[in-house]
């Protein structure tokens, strides 16, 4: 009874758009059923009396992220013609959930998801564009979940799973392509008329979230889906499942959302892989978080080719993984990530889900009585190789800095935390919310536990009585618990992350590998509303944090402001410098937070929330 009823709501509102003159909302055609046919696809803003925007306080400014709807995975990025293109799996629709669509204990499934769409031409600036690819054909019917991206010869084809109701196909490859390449931001897409559905070639069938796609010496193509299914193509058309020689048979590692590229570039001052004597990886398999260096062989025509797992990574001083590395893309709360390369500065791009744990990840939960955005799209990371350490490093591109509007606070010559205490980096009210926080600590020569703390409550202190450490206290710590190399080491690791209340109650933590030639250790912190995300060491380890509701600054003037300290347990901690920049927003203020399609037409039975 509710869809009949959300059916004639769409169907009235379709018809007074048609009638104004305004823009008309994307309907799903007959193909899709009876679920969701003449549907409104909501790439509109258009909500339901039980929801609305979510507040401008209580969602993040300079991460990417829908501004009206709940979001999951990363899919399709990509560069064409001098503009960036980021994707994201948009829930438009996402309340729709027909008594099929089930999962083994009854849960129900994820109806109604499209492909968010923003483009940028500097990495820094976003405009977000009508969703790009809809559940509006029968072989994406139910949903169009995770994608990828290759540029092709006749420019950018997404090939996406399609989640349909056939229990014998579930899901479908699905090729879109853009509606008019001449159009720069290529905001319409289309689907092509032949999915790959069913089991074909080598008792293969299409999984959710299929790769970019490579190109082979032999001029064929492929890509591999989260299954580790490989598939084939002559002319990017038409595919089938690709062949291969045991222990492979055709197949690579799976992990439901997966992704696969060849070795990125060495980080700046790491030196170069060697090619004598170790075994050196050539690619990257990435699955749901964690990633192996491995090596890519070629396999015959319409084979997979086969993978051979690097263990130590080719490293030349000491493997991450065996000082006690989880080679993970982050440590914390982004998940899922997709990358794409980037022809200009010839590097590879990441980005992952970052999923807010403190409010269950709800799409539209409350605080504060106003709706708060809890899932959003991580910065964009440059991936690089450190040979030294075998091991990946992610760092936010450097176009990051482009969003910079002003110095809040800085200290310029090294400065020495008072013992038990904190060095304050003030702040005006209102400002390191959303900001950039850098330190470089020289290396300690004791034992000791130092770090940074954000969105922290502000003590009463005098000048001439240092601060007192409470890890009570409201506030976010990133702590490194700094240790003593061990005798004639070359390297070695110490724990990093939000240390307070180890071992009993440790939150996010990691081991960061250090080198005997490192004199400074480096953190960055990323302070954006609900959401910190902080570099150890130049990006060896990535941890996103979500900020827990009472540490956020709520809407009504609840908090105006947040504390920014450098803190260590003992003396002789020495921060060489630090620096806290307020940062701007990243989006189009014409388009982001807005309806997209802006009805001149007044009616009483239709309200814009």
């Amino acid at each position: 009874m509710a869809l009949q009823s959300s059916v004639t709501t769409a169907a009235l509102l379709h018809a007074i758009l048609t009638l104004s003159g305004a823009t008309v909302p994307h309907l799903c055609g007959p193909a899709c059923g009876p679920l969701f046919a003449n549907y409104q696809h909501n790439d509109s803003c258009w909500r339901s009396s039980t929801q609305s925007f979510f507040s401008w306080d209580l969602q993040p400014h300079y991460h990417i992220g829908d501004s009206c709807f709940g979001e999951n995975d990363p899919s399709a990025p990509f560069y064409f013609n001098g503009v960036y293109h980021i994707m994201w799996q948009s829930h438009t629709q996402y309340v729709h959930i027909p008594p099929w669509n089930t999962g083994p204990s009854g849960q129900a499934g994820d109806v109604g998801i499209s492909f968010g769409h923003a483009v940028s031409t500097d990495l820094a600036h976003w405009k977000q564009l009508s969703n790009a690819v809809w559940p509006d054909e029968w072989f994406t019917s139910v949903s169009v979940y995770d994608g990828s991206a290759t540029i092709t010869p006749d420019g950018p084809v997404v090939i996406a799973a399609g989640l349909t109701p056939n229990t014998t196909s579930v899901f479908c490859h699905a090729r879109a392509t853009p509606a008019n390449l001449s159009d720069p931001e290529l905001e319409d897409w289309v689907w092509a008329s032949d999915p790959l559905c069913g089991t074909n070639d080598n008792g293969l069938t299409p999984f959710d979230a299929p790769t970019s796609a490579w190109k082979t010496s032999l001029g064929q193509w492929l890509y591999e889906d989260g299954r580790g299914n490989v598939f084939v193509s002559d002319d990017f058309k038409k595919w089938r499942g690709a062949k291969g020689k045991p222990p492979s048979n055709g197949k690579f590692p799976g992990g439901t959302v997966c992704d696969f590229f060849p070795l990125p570039r060495s980080c700046d001052g790491c030196g170069q892989a060697s090619m004598t004597g170790a075994v050196i990886p050539t690619h990257v398999h990435e699955a749901q978080n964690t990633y192996e260096l491995v090596q890519y062989t070629e396999g015959g025509r319409d084979e997979s080719g086969t993978l051979l797992d690097v263990p130590n990574g080719g490293a030349l001083v000491a493997s991450a993984t065996s000082l006690g590395l989880t080679p993970n893309c982050d440590h914390g709360h982004s998940i899922f990530p997709k990358s794409f390369f980037d022809p200009v500065k010839k590097r590879r791009i990441q980005y992952g889900w970052v999923q807010a744990p403190g409010l269950g990840g709800e799409e539209d939960a409350m605080l504060d009585g106003l709706r708060y955005k809890a899932n959003h799209q991580s910065l964009l990371r440059e991936i690089t190789y450190d040979p030294r350490l075998g091991m990946l490093c992610f760092f936010p591109v450097e176009e990051t800095a482009l969003l910079r509007r002003q110095v809040l606070a800085s200290i310029s010559t090294s400065t020495e935390i008072p013992a038990g205490g904190v060095l304050p980096l003030p702040t005006s009210p209102n400002s390191a919310n959303q900001s950039e926080v850098r330190v470089s600590f020289a290396l300690p020569s004791t034992d000791v536990i130092f770090g940074v703390r954000v969105m922290g409550a502000p003590e009463d202190c005098s000048s001439a009585q240092p601060c007192s450490r409470s890890f009570a206290s409201p506030g976010l710590d990133f702590s490194i618990n700094f240790t003593q190399a061990p005798a004639n080491a070359s390297a070695w690791a110490v724990r990093v992350g939000q240390l307070s209340g180890c071992p009993q109650a440790c939150g996010l933590t990691a081991m960061l590998p250090l080198l005997h030639s490192d004199k400074q250790i480096e953190m960055t912190l990323y302070v954006d509303h609900t959401v910190v995300e902080v570099y150890f060491a130049g990006g060896r380890v990535a941890m996103t944090a979500s900020i827990p509701k009472e540490f956020l600054l709520l809407p009504r003037g609840k908090k105006t402001q947040q504390v920014v300290e450098i803190f260590a347990s003992k003396p002789g901690v020495i921060a060489v410098s630090a620096t806290v920049w307020r940062m701007d927003n990243i989006w189009d203020p014409e388009t982001h937070g807005r309806p997209h399609i802006k009805p001149n037409v007044v009616n009483p039975e239709i309200t814009i929330i």
